[in-house]
Parts: structure tokens; sequence; C-alpha cells
């Protein structure tokens, strides 16, 4: 149950449009708050965005607390993405 709720939400909200929109959200969020918006800082923000919206095992540790209830989880981020990678038209 996991590996199919963090690969939808992987699939629905960390790859392709989806992940685009929101780094693109996010980052008229970040100038909203005040940063000046010039092109050095958009760079910069963009680039941190993407790292941090990057799916990470961390992610998948996050979750795999909650859902598993401190048992280890049977699969790695790596292998989840190998399956979407794979599963993917």
């Amino acid at each position: 149950m996991l590996f199919i709720v963090v690969a939808r939400y992987i699939k629905a909200a960390c790859k392709g449009k989806p992940v685009a929109e929101r780094r693109e959200r996010l980052m008229t969020e970040v100038f909203m708050q005040g940063m000046e918006n010039t092109q050095a800082n958009r760079k910069v923000i963009r680039a941190k965005l993407k790292t941090g919206l990057k799916p990470s095992q961390a992610l998948l540790d996050r979750y795999a607390r909650t859902f598993l209830v401190g048992r280890s989880c049977s699969f790695t981020m790596e292998q989840l993405l190998a399956f979407l990678d794979v599963a993917e038209p």
C-alpha cells in the first residue's frame, strides 16, 4: 500500500508538468514574501526548489515511519523510481 501511495504522489507532484507548476508557484510565493525578483535570485531559488522537490529516500522514510509504524520499509526510493520509469508510457 505504501508503495502505491508514494508512487502516486511522485507521479502527481514530483515529475513532469506538475512539478514545474509547483516550482513556479513556490517561486511566486518566495518573491511575494519580499525577496527581490531579479534574474540572479530567480536562478538561485529555481535551483534550490528543483533540488528540494526531487523525490528522495528521506521522503520515503518520512512516510514509512507513519504508514509502517516503526517497521522497516521493504523497498528503497531508487527501486520505486525505477519502477515508475518502466511503468510510464
